[in-house]
């Protein structure tokens, strides 16, 4: 409940549980969560009908309009940084495991880089994962785990950062190949101890992932020279 709300200066400073919704509200809306958003706009909303004291509503609609003008103008600056690079959907090459696949370009609208999400059956359940391989040397650029529900104990560390730095500048020249000890080679992957099965799966979709990015690629490239 919000029992006192004080206003200081031309801005207005709304203190309890109003004044951390507005900074959800806020918050939500440079996110893009229209749920949170319009959740965190009614619960304002509802208290200033019910009434609320020592305040009136003309500066709280303002503080409200403040957090709104706020959020469009940095919202507008950040979309306009994230349309630097284009992004489009290749559906066509969305199968199996493969599960989506974006080409991005650079500001000269040249390939720079192909981002695809990935699943593969690991011990227990799907592994999802991220992997983005850039065009300029056909190396991992990054790679990340996106979801799984395989064993506690063990699989847990699929998710770490020294696991995944394991795949990043990996070319897709040749497939990944699993080893226990220490690699040997460049294509050599070190499995997780105790989590072999769940390695083995992680490699086996990155590969899956080498296979499509060579087969966009080519297409690409025979694109550019008709």
């Amino acid at each position: 409940m919000v029992r006192n709300i004080r206003t200081i200066g031309l801005f207005g400073k709304l203190d309890g549980l109003l004044w951390w919704k507005g900074i959800l509200f806020c918050i939500s809306f440079l996110s893009g969560r229209l749920f949170l958003f319009t959740m965190g706009f009614c619960e304002i909303f509802i208290k200033i009908i019910r009434g609320v004291k020592n305040i009136s509503r003309k500066k709280v609609v303002f503080s409200m309009m403040f957090c709104i003008i706020t959020a469009v103008i940095i919202s507008g600056y950040t979309g306009a940084l994230d349309t630097e690079n284009d992004i489009e959907r290749l559906k066509e090459y969305e199968k199996g495991s493969i599960k989506k696949v974006c080409l991005l370009k650079d500001d000269d609208e040249k390939n720079s880089a192909l981002i695809q999400e990935v699943e593969n059956q690991g011990y227990k359940s799907n592994i999802k994962m991220h992997i983005t391989i850039g065009f300029a040397d056909s190396r991992i650029k990054d790679f990340d785990i996106l979801f799984h529900n395989e064993s506690e104990n063990y699989a847990k560390y699929i998710e770490e950062e020294w696991f995944l730095k394991r795949f990043l500048g990996k070319k897709t020249d040749s497939e990944l190949k699993l080893v226990k000890m220490a690699a040997k080679s460049s294509n050599e992957i070190v499995a997780v101890t105790g989590a072999t099965i769940s390695s083995k799966a992680i490699i086996e979709g990155v590969n899956k992932a080498f296979k499509n990015y060579n087969l966009i690629k080519g297409g690409l490239i025979n694109e550019e020279k008709k």
